[in-house]
């Protein structure tokens, strides 16, 4: 199989300069085309290996705050396009419910207390003692938070602020000036304003790139139904199908003509098989391209198997032919399974959890050493349709075959869907996703 270059870029990773090789999408993220070797770090004795397929995303914010870098930016690696869509959709969630929330009731607490510094003589004692408790509040929410805006907000809150927390700014004749603190208030709350202006733009980037992420996604899997549906003969199954559309979560437009089929190309003569191995070839070319992992390794196979079946069209062999065409669809209706396992299973686990925490707190065992068991009742109906995920996937899986693989996987997969299944009826949702994300990675 050819090796595509793409092209080189040094970059700052995991705290040093890494030389790397990849393809970099429009929207500015980057996915390796061969393996990163990186150099120990620290006491570490050997150092990391990055694989090819994985994905690269430039954050800002760990460049600012990285103790290796005078850099702009340090990286992030995301071990596949499934991976960077749930990082993006959980940044997505933060910003957009936690963090627009939290600024704004940091910015009413502030307002309070302006409003206590400017009209202190009529105000109430415990009216008082309650504005100054709800911005001691506020600067103390601040006071773990390194976003530049947050920090200078939180400076500015604590300027306002002595010790005692009663007294105030004093003029040059030593007259108290609650204008002043109040002014420094106002700073705080202006920088606060700036942070959300960050946020929006943050989220807004953030859902865009988490679009395209999803819809990298989708343009491989539309290449995989297409060949699916040209390797099998006339009469199977229409382009469109709804139910496997539905099952795959794939978005076709409507009235979209499917490839020409070539499943029942076998028997033909001479001429249909040179007209075959022209057809195979624009499918080699096709998984050549799809370089992002989870895809990357079986398109691999899938480009080498066209090969094999090309060089039979052109022996004439059509029992070699036959088995390369049978490895391909065996190989796709994997790929199938993998997405349905992703799609239904992994992610929504991912994101109810991410909720659930940020609803009740981070979950933690009963005893050191314990499972972490995630109360059913939080989100009792959710849970179930997880459960029923599972099942369908162990249907899918069991109609897939793996004869003619380089990897036979069909045992292992099945025995870890029913490791799943035990561990949803204990609850034990976090190992769950643990070992779900470890299932997706056999394929």
């Amino acid at each position: 199989m050819e090796q595509i270059q793409g092209r080189v870029f040094v970059i700052p990773l995991h705290g040093q300069t890494a030389r790397i090789t990849g393809l970099c999408y429009r929207w500015g993220d980057i996915v390796l085309t061969q393996d990163v070797e990186l150099k120990p770090t620290g006491k570490k004795k050997t150092g990391e290996t990055i694989k090819a397929g994985c994905i690269l995303r430039r954050n800002r914010e760990l460049g600012r705050t990285s103790k290796a870098a005078k850099r702009e930016s340090e990286y992030m690696v995301y071990q596949d396009l499934y991976d960077l869509v749930r990082a993006g959709e959980h940044i997505d969630k933060r910003y957009g419910t936690v963090e627009f929330d939290q600024l704004e009731a940091l910015k009413s607490k502030a307002r309070q207390y302006v409003q206590y510094l400017i009209y202190v003589k009529s105000v109430a004692p415990e009216d008082r003692e309650a504005a100054y408790a709800a911005f001691a509040e506020a600067i103390d929410a601040l006071s773990a938070k390194r976003s530049p805006r947050k920090v200078v907000a939180r400076d500015r809150f604590s300027e306002a602020v002595s010790k005692s927390g009663m007294e105030y700014f004093r003029d040059s004749l030593g007259r108290p000036n609650r204008p002043a603190a109040a002014m420094r208030v106002g700073a705080g709350i202006g920088h606060l304003n700036e942070r959300w202006g960050d946020v929006g733009h943050i989220a807004a980037r953030t859902d865009l790139r988490t679009i395209e992420a999803h819809a990298a996604i989708n343009e491989h899997l539309i290449t995989y139904w297409d060949a699916w549906y040209s390797l099998h003969p006339v009469g199977d199954f229409e382009y469109s199908s709804a139910k496997a559309i539905k099952a795959l979560h794939l978005h076709i437009p409507k009235g979209a003509v499917g490839p020409v089929r070539i499943g029942n190309c076998l028997g033909g003569s001479s001429e249909e098989l040179v007209r075959l191995a022209s057809q195979l070839g624009q499918w080699r070319e096709k998984f050549l391209a799809i370089q992002e992992r989870p895809f990357r390794n079986n398109a691999k196979h899938m480009a080498d198997d066209a090969q094999a079946a090309i060089a039979a069209c052109a022996g004439g062999d059509r029992v070699v032919l036959g088995d390369a065409m049978e490895r391909m669809r065996n190989g796709i209706s994997w790929m199938f399974a993998l997405h349905v396992l992703q799609s239904s299973y992994i992610t929504p686990l991912s994101m109810l959890l991410a909720r659930l925490e940020r609803e009740h707190g981070k979950f933690k065992p009963l005893r050191k050493g314990d499972a972490v068991i995630v109360d059913r009742a939080l989100a009792s109906d959710a849970f179930a349709q997880l459960e029923g995920a599972i099942l369908s996937f162990e249907n899918r899986v069991l109609r897939c075959s793996d004869a003619g693989l380089e990897h036979r996987i069909k045992h292992a997969v099945l025995a870890q869907a029913a490791i799943l299944e035990a561990l949803m009826k204990s609850d034990n949702w976090l190992e769950a996703k643990r070992r779900a994300l470890l299932l997706a990675q056999k394929f």
